[in-house]
């Protein structure tokens, strides 16, 4: 069955996408917030503790970036909640956060002043905040450490540093680097899988179990676009219903089982004869639905008189069992109409014609705007 199950709706698509925006935009105010205070209170620090002023400049030089990514962040989110581009500021963010701490590592080690041991410290929990800020795991989070980390040791080497007391005061940061590359992949595989459960919940929630068919509840968005789209743009689309003909008698005489392998193999065949942007869905018991964009009344019936052929000219095999079915369908397009179930019932009482006159045929619903017939059920 799994073959024939019509792919998610692009509605609940646009809502998964939301919500992985909706974790960028969080991660990026929530790192904006915390370098805004966390930055320039380090700074203050230093000022109290009466550090040398050159070395004060300096360290102010490498930090400006930081808080000049981190309002902007801020502000955008103020003026623009939705976050346009905050992936892309998130990205800057990381790698200013990463070139301050290198750039104040270098001037630690070249400063008569400076604290290496300090900056060392800085630079571990960096490169763990880093692991946070990253959402595209552990190759993202090298990609932004490699450049500063490289620039760094070219520095630090030509100015003359002795390379083995670098080396052993980089072992703990680039340890750390291990266990923040390790942290960040695995929260991105996290939301990998987090992203495909939520796809399968959306599909679940929008597909018939039985038929694989799209249920109502995907189809009352879809209704509400078709039909924005037809009054924007004055282009038509129908509606047809049909009905499986004396479908009780097949339960009643090969049983439940046969029933529902009978409704699958009509759903199979309906679909492989629709275009790709029609929506088939399962309307209920024996009946279905099917949504038809662009299509005037004339080309919706050409549609469902080919699916009536085709069910009447096919034995299906079921079990073993060899069924033959008919369906009556009637065909609506959209008239204007502000509710999308006045449409349907259009389509709904051509469909009831069709039963009353013979069942396995069509019916139009401009064929009956003048009729007056009583709707009685139908098998």
């Amino acid at each position: 069955m799994a073959e024939h199950l019509q792919s998610p709706p692009s509605d609940l698509d646009d809502a998964i996408a939301d919500d992985d925006l909706t974790i960028v935009r969080m991660t990026a105010r929530t790192g904006a917030a915390l370098a805004t205070l966390i930055v320039p209170t380090y700074h203050l620090i230093e000022f109290i503790n009466g550090t040398d002023p050159s070395l004060l400049w300096q360290h102010a030089a490498w930090r400006a970036p930081v808080l000049v990514v981190a309002f902007i962040i801020l502000a955008r989110w103020a003026v623009d909640p939705r976050g346009r581009g905050t992936a892309i500021l998130l990205k800057a963010l990381s790698l200013a956060l990463m070139v301050m701490i290198f750039g104040l590592f270098t001037t630690a080690w070249l400063h008569p002043d400076g604290d290496p041991e300090r900056m060392t410290r800085g630079l571990i929990m960096t490169t763990f905040a880093l692991a946070l800020l990253t959402l595209k795991g552990g190759r993202e989070l090298l990609a932004i450490y490699v450049a500063p980390f490289t620039l760094s040791m070219v520095v630090l080497w030509r100015a003359g540093v002795d390379l083995t007391a670098l080396g052993l005061r980089l072992v703990d940061p680039l340890m750390m680097l291990v266990v923040a590359v390790l942290i960040a992949e695995l929260f991105h595989r996290i939301r990998q899988h987090s992203a495909s459960l939520r796809t399968e919940l959306v599909r679940l929630a929008s597909i018939d179990a039985l038929t694989g068919l799209h249920n109502r509840r995907h189809l009352d968005s879809r209704a509400g676009a078709e039909m924005a789209r037809a009054r924007r743009h004055k282009t038509p689309f129908s509606v047809i219903i049909g009905d499986l003909d004396h479908f009780k008698r097949i339960n009643d005489r090969h049983g439940h089982n046969i029933g529902d392998m009978v409704l699958r193999r009509v759903a199979e065949l309906v679909r492989q004869n629709l275009r790709e942007e029609d929506l088939a869905v399962r309307w209920g018991g024996e009946e279905f639905l099917l949504l038809l964009p662009g299509v005037d009344e004339a080309g919706a019936t050409q549609a469902a008189e080919k699916v009536r052929v085709i069910l009447a000219e096919t034995r299906l095999d079921c079990d073993g069992h060899e069924i033959h079915v008919t369906i009556s369908l009637g065909v609506a397009e959209y008239a204007g109409e502000h509710e999308f179930r006045d449409l349907v019932k259009r389509a709904d009482e051509a469909m009831y014609r069709a039963k009353q006159t013979g069942r396995n045929r069509v019916c139009k619903a401009s064929d009956g705007l003048d009729a007056d017939f009583e709707r009685t059920p139908a098998a």
